[in-house]
């Protein structure tokens, strides 16, 4: 059942968060300089009088873990929860509307490259998909400042100042991630096209198009969902360079300034969020699978 499924990956996910604490830990202890030197102050250093061996440090962290973790920030006092909270909501907006765009963009164009499989246009739509999927966020997102913000002057280059500031910071994310979508739908459509069941439908007379949209898009939308959820994780948390970029103040812009300011608490505290956020929604892939389809429910009884 999906509740024994439930179960099986909420053990799987507590080794992931233990392990993501490891190896947060083992980064923080090794990185350079002290908090005194980033002029936080002499109760910031989180390994301060104690033994140098890594897993004494571990072991002692994690002892404190409600204190150290959810306890507050070595610079500015504030617990480390209510620090992330004021920056998640723009972080999940940002991740939100960039997915949301990528899926406005990268479907149609999908399912169009499908329908024309192996002609020009789709020769030349996947060729700028690869393109554009390859080019880096710190090369696309000057770029678009340049020329809506410095040419145009249409869009805000940095800062938050209504709706306007999150559409380059969301083009920048959604651009190369239509890209890579556009190739994941095509590819899937065109599996579920050579099955049998669409020979079956199309020997009824049934138009091509409404094959491909309430037929085959319906059963490739598992690799959809699949790519879609892990996105947005990595999008929430993950969106280090974009966010910095144009000041945006979400989760990625605060690590950094957390790394930088040897805030030691709070970047492990982002980093236990991350991972709790990709264990959530890997969860929620899980239960949509089985949900959608009956073969996985059958299994799980199993």
């Amino acid at each position: 059942m999906i509740v024994d499924l439930v179960k099986k990956r909420i053990i799987n996910s507590l080794f992931t968060v233990f392990a993501v604490s490891f190896t947060g830990i083992l980064i923080l202890s090794l990185l350079p300089g002290t908090p005194e030197e980033a002029k936080i102050g002499e109760r910031a250093h989180p390994f301060q009088g104690e033994s140098p061996s890594f897993i004494s440090k571990y072991w002692n962290f994690l002892r404190n873990f409600p204190e150290r973790a959810l306890g507050n920030s070595l610079v500015s006092g504030r617990r480390v929860i209510d620090e992330v909270l004021d920056a998640f909501p723009y972080s999940f907006l940002l991740a939100l509307f960039s997915v949301l765009l990528s899926l406005a963009i990268s479907i149609p164009i999908g399912i169009f490259t499908a329908l024309n499989k192996e002609k020009t246009v789709d020769t030349l739509i996947l060729a700028i998909s690869v393109f554009f999927n390859s080019l880096p966020v710190i090369s696309l997102g000057p770029l678009l400042a340049v020329i809506f913000s410095v040419r145009l002057g249409i869009l805000p280059v940095s800062g938050l100042d209504g709706f306007k500031s999150i559409i380059l910071p969301s083009l920048t994310l959604s651009i190369p991630f239509s890209a890579y979508l556009i190739r994941i739908i095509r590819k899937s459509l065109l599996e579920e096209l050579k099955k049998g069941y669409i020979l079956s439908i199309r020997a009824r007379g049934v138009r091509n198009i409404r094959i491909v949209i309430f037929h085959a898009l319906r059963n490739s939308i598992f690799s959809i969902i699949t790519v879609v959820n892990l996105r947005i994780g990595n999008l929430i948390t993950g969106a280090i360079l974009t966010e910095s970029m144009f000041s945006f103040p979400g989760v990625g812009r605060l690590l950094v300034r957390s790394v930088a300011g040897r805030d030691y608490n709070l970047a492990f505290g982002i980093m236990i969020l991350s991972s709790l956020i990709y264990v959530f929604l890997t969860l929620i892939t899980d239960i949509s699978y089985a949900i959608l389809d009956p073969r996985i429910r059958y299994a799980c009884k199993e």
